[in-house]
């Protein structure tokens, strides 16, 4: 009889039940495939051991022909298993290689659950392994795709990109170009316009020196003109102020007032003529406002008479000269501003030959007879309102009855008049300013 343990030190047996470990010895024989050996020795003792916490049987079980005690079986089992392990058993060893032989020839057959599992197993690995595969060439061509496609993509944008830059260029160019000729043309204007307006320059240039020649040329030629006519009216005038100083010594007062008279009358008819002309009537409107200006200007200075008196020589004898209509008119005009501001100092410039005549008729008609110490009586044939005009006694607020009721004049209007003039004449025949000669004053005016 043998007996099969277990390499680790086989427990001590024991009668009696005690607790053992958490873990113990449950069987101490070899593998289930020493069945056969432990049935031929199945009087031989078996030891069995259990968990604790299973409630199975934990007595260990000897054989009843046992009777020594349980030291004496506890030493001679430890002393078996001493021997056991030291020493090789050439039997065991046998049937341990025929057995292993006898696996390796004929190897158990699975079960069917067991063969399925392993089928499905296998099934899974190769499919997984198959997915892999695939998800690998799948991978692999999205990676080729991938790649493909960014190089497409940056074979676009490059060509793109050269396409975008070479239109740039060519529209910067056109760009340029167009640039560049609109800056030629405008260099081109500029130069025709500095070359236009040189030569308008150029040209007013001569036409302003041509003209200012010219106008040298017409006024040499005006002045001269007008200082020969100034000769000859200065002779003329001094002819007739020689003629008429001669006759008016011999005429008596009724031929002097009437001829006066006469005067007055012409040059009331020119008057009214340059007053129907409207560029001549516009022409004068404008002197006469100046000379009364100049008129009615009172000073004792003899600088300011003579700036006075060559300003109305300005105005009436300009050069080149007025018309003879528009020169008569301003000094009959003068005349009668010296007539009604007779009560302030004035000067009458020199070189107006006529206005003596025309002042000495105004003052005929403004003073009546009484300018030459002549009695006048009513002539036939003349109306009331032309003999009230003729002694200086017309009515007042018009000149045409029919158009409205005039008045009188009264005495003190009439008595200012008189007065006004007799201030006048008085200072024409003073000896100062000594530039006016008492040979100058026409004979009626003067006061002996």
């Amino acid at each position: 009889m043998r007996f099969s343990v277990s390499r680790s030190p086989s427990p001590v047996q024991r009668t009696i039940r005690r607790p053992t470990n958490a873990y113990s010895i449950h069987n101490l024989t070899d593998d289930d495939d020493d069945s056969s050996s432990s049935s031929e020795s199945e009087e031989a003792q078996a030891l069995t051991f259990s968990h604790a916490g299973t409630g199975r049987g934990t007595s260990l079980t000897l054989s009843r022909a046992l009777t020594r005690s349980t030291q004496e079986h506890s030493v001679d089992a430890f002393l078996s298993a001493v021997k056991l392990r030291s020493r090789i058993d050439p039997i065991e060893e046998y049937q341990n290689a025929e057995r292993a032989a006898t696996k390796n020839i004929h190897p158990p057959a699975p079960s069917l659950p067991h063969l399925s599992h392993m089928l499905a197993q296998s099934h899974s690995a190769l499919q997984a392994k198959r997915n892999a595969e695939e998800m690998a060439a799948v991978l692999g061509m999205v990676e080729r795709l991938d790649i493909q496609t960014k190089g497409q993509e940056e074979e676009g944008l490059r060509r793109v990109k050269e396409g975008n830059r070479g239109m740039w260029e060519g529209i910067e160019g056109a760009i340029r170009r167009d640039e560049e000729k609109k800056r030629l043309e405008e260099e081109r204007k500029k130069q025709e316009e500095e070359k236009r307006r040189q030569d308008e320059e150029r040209k007013k240039s001569e036409l302003k020196e041509e003209r200012r020649h010219k106008e040298k040329v017409e006024k040499e030629k005006v002045e001269d003109l007008a200082r020969k006519v100034a000769q000859e009216k200065e002779a003329q005038a001094k002819a007739a102020k020689e003629a008429q100083a001669s006759q008016a010594s011999a005429l008596p007062a009724m031929p002097e007032w009437e001829n006066a008279w006469t005067e007055r009358t012409e040059l009331k008819k020119l008057t009214r003529a340059v007053e129907k002309n409207a560029e001549l009537r516009s022409a004068v409107g404008k002197l006469r406002r100046k000379l009364g200006t100049r008129v009615g200007q009172v000073t004792n200075s003899h600088s300011e008479l003579e700036k006075l008196a060559d300003a109305i020589y300005e105005i009436i004898a300009p050069s080149p000269a007025h018309p003879s209509p528009v020169h008569t008119a301003l000094l009959f005009a003068l005349s009668k501003y010296l007539l009604l501001l007779a009560e302030t100092e004035l000067v009458v410039a020199r070189g107006h030959g006529k206005l003596w005549d025309i002042l000495w008729a105004r003052f005929v008609g403004r003073m009546s007879g009484w300018g030459v110490a002549v009695y006048l009586k009513g002539r036939p044939g003349t109306s009331e309102t032309e003999w009230r005009k003729i002694v200086g006694r017309e009515l007042e607020g018009t000149n045409d009855p029919d158009n409205k009721r005039p008045t009188p004049k009264t005495a003190s209007s009439t008595l200012t008049e008189w007065w006004a003039t007799r201030t006048l004449r008085r200072p024409s025949n003073d000896s100062y300013p000594s530039q006016i000669q008492l040979e100058s004053v026409p004979p009626p005016l003067w006061i002996t």
